[in-house]
């Protein structure tokens, strides 16, 4: 019995030392799990090795989206020696995110000598990625030869500006001027048809104006009254002892400023808006005696590097970081499609994939329908353009919502009127910045004829058909009967559009041609008369079409696919490359004066009623 008893409890001691160590190693591995984990996820934030700084060279502007190059373009940069630097706006609002809790990054230094402008709705998107940075305690220094508005705005965020001895902060204010034309069309004896819907609708004004009438100047002085004081507004929140009025270009303050101040002084820094005036090489080798960074030359780009992560390499980095962490699943997705520039049918000779147009923008429409995305964010910055080209897309747009019960949400960026307002009208959400310039709710066409120059040398033009009022010809003036037909379709166009918007703003139409007639409106306003939905940032559209979407899996960037790889596309690219340099000076600035004006551009074009806001507010 004793020796029963015995080998009863060897079996319970051995059962009971099991379940002992089998509790202890499992706690072991959860708590090694754990540490895998832990270890991970504050390794994700950590990117740099051993270099302290993110140095940003910033050419041109900040982009509204991923570089959009075809291959045609690529080769055209290569012969030519060209190196693109794109940083768009995600990218830049990333890495000051990242950055923020990366532990091995100390500064993030931005260079702005050859940044031509930033637009405001661009930096209220940084603006809260730059605070975040700079909360954690670090250094976010900014250097220019010289800073004009918009880059001074980005450069009021850094804790050291730094300018050349040189340079100077160029206050411009905020200005709506344009070129008109009617005196120099009718020196050359060249006629323009303006039909129009819309009493505010200006963009024909230029054409049969010398001067901008009284009804666009009260609109206009509105308009650039209200973004000047954004404008102030950042600067004082930044700058809070900088009163930015007194550094107009050119005004009293300013002048006396600058004659109570020896040449060898430098106005701007003793007054505070601008900490440090040495040249950029100076600057920059503060920088790198400060964070043990190498400095070099490049004398190819003419640039300065440091031994250090690039930009790109940097946001690269992360977005690596957040692939490996997405799912494969194709539902629940939500797409980001990006509308810039004036919408227009492309040209089958162009090769740039950035155009908005419907042969760009409808393919990925339809790659999220045949998808089934739950959600789409339809990025735009465009003053408008054909009336056909926005109605193909804003069809596209409503198919896609009714295939698959999807969502659309607009964010409109520094502009997003007339022909953008007409997409606009699909969608479920509006959300703007208070800058945005939107509305301009209105038709118009514009027709040139030079039979008055013709006759004058003459030529003349004359026969016989069944329909005489069916041909259009540059040597025969205008009937009656074709301005009446073009004019009727204009208004029916214009109805169109009122009843787009009545329907898809719950607003009464009378109401509706009330707050049309092609007027424009900034964001904040268009908010108050419901034009729009709601005052944020692309990040809060993006999060708006989460919470539509419900349980998505991911956020992808829908970019065109480029089939521009026809040899006789890279030839006539080559031609049109070689020809540039071939032109006689007074016809480049007649290009540059007449044929790029939005307005000229649209009625070179087939669909001869058009949807555009001709004023840009660079500010």
């Amino acid at each position: 019995m004793l020796k029963l008893l015995d080998q009863i409890g060897g079996i319970i001691t051995y059962i009971r030392n099991f379940f002992i160590n089998a509790i202890f190693l499992l706690l072991l591995l959860l708590f090694f799990f754990a540490f895998l984990i832990s270890a991970s996820l504050s390794g994700s934030d950590e990117i740099l090795d051993t270099n302290e700084i993110i140095y940003i060279d910033i050419s041109d502007t900040i982009y509204d989206a991923p570089l959009m190059e075809s291959k045609v373009d690529r080769l055209v940069n290569a012969i030519n020696g060209v190196s693109v630097i794109h940083i768009h706006t995600d990218e830049l609002k990333q890495i000051f995110e990242n950055a923020a809790h990366d532990h091995d990054v100390k500064a993030i230094v931005l260079n702005l000598s050859s940044t031509r402008y930033i637009r405001m709705d661009t930096l209220r998107e940084l603006e809260p990625a730059i605070r975040k940075f700079k909360d954690a305690k670090k250094d976010l220094m900014i250097y220019s030869d010289s800073y004009n508005q918009s880059t001074y705005a980005l450069a009021s965020y850094g804790t050291r500006i730094g300018i050349s001895p040189l340079g100077m902060v160029e206050i411009a204010g905020c200005n709506a001027r344009n070129l008109y034309f009617k005196d120099f069309l009718d020196k050359v004896n060249v006629t323009v048809f303006t039909p129009k819907a819309g009493t505010h609708k200006s963009a024909v004004e230029p054409f049969n104006r010398n001067d901008m009438s009284e009804l666009v100047k009260t609109e206009m002085t509105g308009i650039t009254g209200e973004l000047w004081q954004q404008y102030t507004d950042i600067i004082a929140k930044n700058r809070p002892k900088v009163d930015i009025n007194s550094f107009l270009f050119a005004s009293d303050s300013l002048l006396a400023m600058q004659e109570e101040t020896p040449y060898y002084n430098n106005v701007y820094q003793q007054k505070g808006v601008v900490d440090l005036v040495l040249t950029e090489e100076d600057f920059l080798n503060e920088v790198s005696k400060k964070y043990d960074v190498k400095l070099t030359y490049n004398a190819t780009s003419h640039r300065y590097t440091f031994d250090t992560v690039s930009a790109d390499e940097y946001y690269n980095m992360i977005v690596d970081r957040a692939s490996a962490r997405r799912s494969n699943s194709q539902t629940g997705n939500i797409g980001i499609i990006y509308g810039l520039g004036d919408i227009a049918y492309d040209d089958p000779n162009n090769s740039d994939l950035s155009t908005f147009s419907p042969e760009h923008i409808i393919p990925l429409i339809q790659k999220a329908t045949t998808n089934k995305y739950s959600a789409l964010v339809l990025y735009m910055n465009t003053p408008g353009g054909s009336v056909d080209a926005s109605e193909a897309i804003r069809t596209a747009l409503v198919n896609y919502k009714k295939k698959t019960g999807g969502k659309v949400i607009v964010y409109m960026s520094g502009m997003t009127a007339s022909g953008g307002y007409w997409i606009s009208t699909v969608a479920d959400t509006i959300i703007a910045q208070p800058s945005t310039i939107t509305g301009s709710i209105g038709v118009f066409g514009i027709m040139f004829n030079a039979h008055n120059l013709t006759n004058e040398i003459g030529l003349h033009e004359d026969g016989v058909g069944n329909n005489p009022e069916g041909v259009f010809s540059v040597a025969t003036d205008f009937s009656e009967n074709q301005k009446r037909m073009i004019q009727y379709e204009i208004n029916r166009t214009y109805e169109k559009f009122i009843s787009l918007v009545s329907e898809s703003r719950k607003i009464d139409q009378d109401d509706v041609r009330e707050l049309a007639q092609g007027k424009i409106y900034t964001g904040s306003k268009a908010l108050e008369i419901h034009l729009i939905d709601k005052i944020g940032t692309f990040k809060d559209a993006v999060e708006e079409a989460k919470k539509i979407a419900g349980n998505y899996k991911n956020v992808n960037i829908l970019l065109p696919d480029d089939h521009g790889n026809n040899i006789n596309i890279v030839t006539r690219t080559l031609i049109k490359a070689v020809a540039k340099y071939d032109r006689p000076l007074a016809l480049t600035m007649f290009d540059s004066m007449i044929k790029q004006h939005p307005v000229v551009k649209a009625a070179t074009r087939k669909d001869y009623r058009q949807m555009v806001q001709p004023y840009s507010f660079d500010n």
